[in-house]
Order: C-alpha cells, then sequence, then structure tokens
C-alpha cells in the first residue's frame, strides 16, 4: 500500500512501523492517509503506541486531522491503539475518553495485536 501503511486483511490497515518525528514525515504520512480516505470503502486502522507522532509532527497531523474531519467520520470505523504497558494503557484510556468527543472517529485502545484485530474486525461488521 505505502511504506506508512500496510493492509493486514480487507478493510483492516496498521501503521508501518515507521516514527514520526518530522513535519515532512507527518506530511507523507497525511498523504498515505488521505489515499486510504479516497477509495471507496470504510476501513479501520491499528496503531502501535510507538508510532505516536513527536510535537513537530503531531502539529501537522492535528492541522490535517481538522482538515479532514468529515472525510474521516465517513471513512473510519474505529481507530485500534495497541499499547502493551497496563499503567500506559490506563492513562491512554483516560485522555482518550475525555477526548472522545474530540475525534471524528471511534477509537479504542487495547494491550495486543490480536485484541486490536479483533476490534477492527468488529466495528467492520457493526458499522459503528
Amino acid at each position: 500500500m505505502s511504506e506508512w501503511f500496510e493492509e493486514v486483511e480487507p478493510g483492516i490497515y496498521q501503521c508501518a512501523g515507521l516514527k514520526l518525528e518530522t513535519a515532512a514525515q507527518a506530511e507523507a504520512w497525511t498523504d498515505a492517509f488521505g489515499a486510504l480516505l479516497a477509495r471507496a470503502t470504510p476501513f479501520s486502522l491499528i496503531i502501535d503506541t510507538a508510532q505516536q507522532p513527536h510535537p513537530e509532527a503531531g502539529k501537522v497531523f492535528i492541522l490535517w486531522l481538522k482538515a479532514n474531519r468529515a472525510r474521516l467520520a465517513e471513512k473510519v470505523r474505529r481507530v485500534i491503539y495497541v499499547i502493551e504497558d497496563p499503567q500506559e494503557r490506563a492513562v491512554s484510556q483516560e485522555r482518550s475518553d475525555k477526548a472522545g468527543a474530540a475525534m471524528p472517529y471511534p477509537v479504542e485502545i487495547v494491550a495486543t495485536f490480536d485484541d486490536a484485530l479483533q476490534a477492527a474486525r468488529r466495528a467492520l461488521v457493526t458499522q459503528e
């Protein structure tokens, strides 16, 4: 698909493991995400916590997220973050609960890739 996303199975993508450290990397990532949005079918996305953007890249991502809010709400069934560490997962879940309404798509936080894959499949079936 791209250097940023890998298709795990139809309608389910995962970030390819590259880190988002610079604004240029964030722009390449958002371009690749935009290509996913341009497809006709809804999808779910699995993201490992190690791929969370550094501040410089995060600014680009946030601006893109705001500009593409409607397309994201239409096409993204769920974004699932894999966070293995229980304490970090609890903190992230609390942040997600507080920011939930600000996101244009549902967010779920899980401990393993297998849990993420199950959540992604459920989201595609139920069209939440």
